[in-house]
């Protein structure tokens, strides 16, 4: 009677651990599935520049502007004008895509967010005929495919001064990367801008709302 008892404690036992374990199983995620959860999740970045004073002026997105040949077109990118030296910061976490050296007015690279986010650096100094390939990539302190941290030094302006056009792609579409901010460093950004030099009359912040582009913000 006392072994039919402890066969039947036994027996118990292991279906409860068995069941347990099943359980446990099922509510682990699929590697996979999280792996599309990250690479659909909106980014939040962080300002391009290291510190305010590094900027001489800001250029807000969807400017229109006379590309050559009476090619006039919203400028897809925030601008930013600094000296000759300054350096710029990754304003989010990815992998560095491509390096382009071959523009004759900017030297550019991009930060691959996911799947579906691109951050866009184009550098354009005064002097930019005065480099050569090496000078420019000396300016890029990363390679293709070297991991990136938000907030790592990434490059800086060579070839005089200039400015950085900052830009943000989500699915092959330029939008504008202030918007994705969080709600402290848009406030900051936007204060900034209406402090420096410039002529953007009708421009109450860095996003606006026009036939272009549309801020998702309120």
């Amino acid at each position: 009677m006392k072994a039919h008892k402890i066969i039947l404690i036994i027996t118990f036992l292991f279906c409860f651990i068995l069941l347990n374990t099943r359980c446990t199983e099922d509510t682990k995620q699929d590697p996979e599935e999280e792996e599309e959860e990250s690479a659909d999740e909106i980014p939040v970045l962080t300002v391009p520049y290291i510190d305010e004073s590094d900027v001489t002026y800001i250029q807000p997105f969807g400017v229109p502007l006379d590309f050559g040949d009476n090619d006039i077109r919203p400028h897809a990118a925030v601008d930013f004008g600094c000296d000759d030296g300054i350096e710029f910061k990754a304003s989010a976490s990815g992998v560095l895509g491509n390096i382009w050296l071959n523009y004759p007015h900017s030297y550019q690279f991009n930060i691959e967010i996911n799947d579906q986010y691109i951050v866009h650096y184009c550098m354009e100094p005064v002097n930019i005929s005065l480099l050569n390939d090496a000078e420019k990539l000396d300016a890029i302190y990363f390679s293709p495919g070297d991991s990136i941290e938000k907030g790592q030094t990434i490059c800086k302006m060579v070839g005089g001064p200039g400015h950085l056009d900052w830009g943000l792609i989500k699915d092959d579409e330029r939008i504008c990367p202030a918007c994705y901010l969080p709600d402290s460093e848009y406030v900051r950004i936007n204060a900034l801008f209406k402090k420096l030099p410039g002529t953007f009359e009708g421009y109450e912040n860095l996003c606006p709302d026009n036939g272009y582009h549309s801020n998702p913000r309120p």
